[in-house]
């Protein structure tokens, strides 16, 4: 089964899943599934009506979702050309933990791109290129033991980097270098009455007031 999941919608590109399913409408080891629902989920259910490798599924409930990823042979993550730099998917960290492969079909000069590379996951097929896809795909499924390094390779990276503790202590460290760096970088006030300082020129005739004295002499 290769396994899509979250939002169908524009973002997704998802169109090229219907493609790659109609390609391999006559292979009955390649399942498509794409679990979730958004704007775009009606159009490519019509698109796919005739295909019967081709199927559409709800959102699970969230404590159920670590086991359907589980249960997929390859998980699948696509996006349309245009998406470059756009924040990363949320689903990818579910992914890569999971420990199954990620096949994937995005820009390869968006930041989607440079994750999946430094995660160890197979190289991302074109965006929009249904017979690249289907490569991949066939690809990982003649060879199990490259897909599950690729996922076991995937599940460190996530580990090591992703993890939320991980995660946190980058975000603390980051924003002290945030606040450091305006600390050397912010004016510096000159003190009222500082060491070396000149003291403020006053406005109307100078009084001689007795030591001690808080009375204003202006």
């Amino acid at each position: 089964m290769v396994l899509h999941t979250g939002n169908i919608g524009l973002k997704q590109g998802l169109a090229v899943v219907v493609e790659a399913a109609r390609i391999t409408r006559d292979r009955r080891d390649l399942r498509w599934v794409l679990m979730g629902d958004g704007s775009q989920r009606a159009d490519l259910q019509r698109q796919g009506s005739d295909l019967p490798n081709l199927e559409f599924l709800p959102l699970c409930a969230t404590e159920d979702y670590p086991e359907f990823l589980a249960a997929a042979d390859i998980l699948l993550l696509c996006e349309r050309p245009s998406v470059k730099d756009m924040c990363l998917p949320s689903k990818l960290t579910s992914y890569f933990t999971s420990g199954v492969p990620v096949a994937s079909a995005v820009s390869a000069y968006g930041s989607t791109a440079r994750e999946l590379t430094l995660a160890g996951a197979p190289t991302p097929s074109a965006p929009g290129d249904a017979e690249a896809l289907v490569k991949q795909i066939i690809a990982l499924s003649a060879d199990p033991q490259l897909g599950a390094r690729h996922g076991a390779d995937a599940a460190q990276y996530a580990h090591e980097n992703l993890a939320f503790d991980i995660a946190a202590e980058r975000l603390d460290a980051v924003l002290a270098a945030a606040v450091a760096d305006h600390a050397r970088s912010a004016p510096r006030k000159a003190t009222r009455h500082g060491s070396g300082d000149r003291p403020p020129r006053s406005q109307g005739r100078i009084a001689t007031m007795p030591e001690g004295s808080t009375t204003d002499a202006s």
